[in-house]
């Protein structure tokens, strides 16, 4: 696998990268700031988009549409209905899409999956799952700022809202705003919720989820999102439950 393009809308980024990928390969991949351009490339079969999350609906449709292969990172997406619609384009132009969560990859969780999945622990019947990261709570309240030397900041927001560029919206930290993620609950939440999934033997959807969210902290932060959020999914129960 070789990587022969990089693509970012922050040119101090991409001039790191490209770099690195030079340094590690002997070979430095071109640079684009426009993703429609990569994917004109004849020679590129598959992309990763690594994103903020309020782009990667648009940026993986057009990756299949362009007949390359998609690995996104976590979360898929923004909302349950464009995650419907890059699972339908890449049924219609019969590309692979990959969605990120590298827990599957790692030795504790792998070895804590076949724990379960021996019956070593007996029936499972209920699963606690937490993320306590303090960066969950936000920044504390910065003024907006001229936009750095060399971003693109308008293709950055893209199809999220315009607004003033402010450092706690950007690069680390945007996560805590609607316009582009859902918080600590689709960051670390994707991942550990995940690991509940994949020791199922036939995964399956809720019928229903119950949500009780906060802002307990004291301190005044920057942020849309919760910082305290509680979730219940209930799963149909097997007969040999009740």
């Amino acid at each position: 696998m070789e990587c022969v393009a990089i693509c970012d809308v922050d040119q101090n980024i991409l001039d790191k990268r490209i770099a690195e990928v030079g340094t590690a390969t002997g070979k430095k991949p071109q640079r684009f700031t426009d993703f429609r351009k990569l994917l004109e490339l004849k020679d590129l079969d598959a992309v990763i988009i690594g994103t903020p999350d309020h782009w990667h609906c648009l940026i993986a449709v057009a990756a299949c549409q362009a007949g390359k292969d998609v690995y996104v990172e976590k979360p898929m997406a923004n909302s349950i209905g464009e995650c419907d619609l890059m699972a339908q384009a890449a049924s219609k132009y019969s590309r692979i899409m990959q969605v990120g969560q590298q827990q599957r990859a790692g030795q504790a969780f792998i070895e804590s999956r076949d724990l379960v999945k021996s019956g070593y622990l007996g029936k499972i019947r209920k699963v606690n799952i937490w993320s306590n990261f303090n960066y969950g709570l936000g920044n504390e309240f910065k003024p907006a700022t001229a936009i750095p030397s060399g971003v693109d900041y308008d293709f950055w927001l893209g199809p999220a809202p315009k607004r003033e560029f402010n450092p706690n919206r950007f690069h680390g930290s945007w996560r805590h705003f609607w316009d582009y993620g859902g918080g600590l609950m689709s960051d670390w939440g994707v991942h550990l919720l995940d690991m509940a999934i994949w020791v199922e033997d036939n995964p399956s959807a809720p019928g229903h989820v119950m949500t009780y969210a906060s802002n307990v902290n004291k301190e005044n932060r920057d942020r849309d999102t919760f910082d305290t959020m509680n979730v219940l999914f209930p799963k149909k129960r097997l007969p040999d439950q009740l």
